[in-house]
C-alpha cells in the first residue's frame, strides 16, 4: 500500500500551513507537528503521519484505526484521492519484499513480552550448558517455510499493515545495548525505569543506561486510539508504588527512534508495556488490592 501524499495541512489552534513531505525532518515532526497532521484535501480531515520505511525513507501515511474485526479502515472521506492505494496482495509483498512491515498481532505481543519478562527474572540454562547436545534437525514443514520472508516486524502507527501469514520475528535488546543497527526498526526492550514524565501533549517513561545517552519509552499519538479506556496516569502511580519497595522492570515493543532525547522507543497501545511482569489491566487491578 503506498500513499501520493507529498504534503499534509498542519493545523493547531486555528493556524493552518502546508507541510511538504521533502521538507520535513524527524526532529521537526517530533517536537512541532506530531499529532496535527491532516489530509491535503481541505474537504477531507483525515489525519496524516510522518513515518519511515524500508521502501520508502520517508512518507505521509493516514493515521489507522482497528475495527473491532481487527481490520483497517480509512478515514477519507468518499473519492478522496488519497485514499491508501492496494497495489500488491500481502501474500506478492511478503515474497517480493523480505522488509515489508508486518503489524504485531495482540497475542505475538503478549507472548514475546512475558518470554522476555521470564527470561530476565529466571535466566534460562547459558549456552555452555548445552554444549555436546545435538542440534535438532529442522522438520520438512519448516523447511518450506523459512523459505518465504516473513516481513519485518512493525507497529501500525509507524506504516506496518495486519499480517494473515506467519509472523514476524521481534528481536529482543536491552535498553544499554540499543544502537545504531536498531534505529527505525521495532524490537522487544528491556530496562529498569528511573521516572515517568508528563508534557503538554506526551507522556514518557525514563529508562536507566550505564552509559551517558538518554532513553525513554516514548508513547506514540496512536496510543490513546490504540488504548481506550486507558488511564495513562495510572502507570505513574504504579511506578510510583513499586519504586518504593523495589526495583522496577520494564519491558515493551515499539519502534527504535533517534531524537533529541537521544534514544526513543515508540509505542502506540497498553498491550505493547510490560511492567515487573503486569501489564495495564494487571496494574489497575493489583491498585485496587493495595
Amino acid at each position: 500500500m503506498f500513499s501520493k501524499m507529498k504534503s499534509a495541512r498542519f493545523i493547531k489552534n486555528g493556524v493552518e500551513k502546508k507541510i511538504n513531505l521533502f521538507e520535513l525532518t524527524e526532529k521537526e515532526y517530533q517536537e512541532k507537528y506530531r499529532g496535527y497532521l491532516f489530509c491535503p484535501n481541505p474537504n477531507c480531515n483525515a489525519r496524516v503521519i510522518f513515518a519511515y520505511s524500508d521502501l520508502m525513507k520517508k512518507h505521509f501515511r493516514t493515521y489507522p484505526v482497528r475495527t473491532k474485526e481487527g481490520t483497517i479502515i480509512s478515514q477519507h472521506i468518499t473519492g478522496c484521492e488519497y485514499s491508501v492505494e492496494h497495489k500488491l496482495t500481502e501474500q506478492e509483498r511478503r515474497t517480493k519484499d523480505p522488509k515489508y512491515k508486518i503489524a504485531i498481532s495482540s497475542k505475538h505481543m503478549r507472548d514475546k513480552l512475558k518470554s522476555v519478562h521470564n527470561d530476565l527474572v529466571n535466566p534460562r540454562k547459558s549456552k555452555k550448558e548445552t554444549l555436546g547436545k545435538a542440534p535438532k534437525r529442522p522438520s520438512s514443514k519448516s523447511k518450506v517455510t523459512s523459505e518465504r520472508p516473513s516481513g519485518v516486524a512493525g507497529i501500525m502507527s509507524n506504516g506496518a499493515v495486519e499480517g494473515t501469514g506467519r509472523a514476524p520475528s521481534v528481536y529482543h535488546r536491552s535498553v544499554n545495548a540499543l544502537g545504531d543497527r536498531d534505529y527505525f526498526y521495532t524490537r522487544a526492550v528491556d530496562g529498569h525505569i528511573d521516572a515517568m514524565v508528563f508534557g503538554e501533549d506526551y507522556a514518557y517513561i525514563n529508562l536507566r543506561r550505564n552509559d551517558n545517552k538518554k532513553a525513554r519509552v516514548l508513547f506514540s499519538e496512536a496510543f490513546k486510539v490504540n488504548s481506550p479506556g486507558v488511564d495513562v496516569a495510572l502507570y505513574k502511580n504504579y511506578i510510583d508504588i513499586c519504586q518504593k519497595k523495589r526495583s522496577t522492570l520494564l519491558v515493551c515493543i515499539g519502534d527504535i527512534r533517534k531524537d533529541d532525547y537521544e534514544i526513543s522507543i515508540v509505542i502506540d497501545s497498553w498491550e505493547a508495556l510490560m511492567i515487573n511482569g503486569k501489564r495495564y489491566y494487571e496494574m489497575v487491578n493489583e491498585l485496587q488490592v493495595s
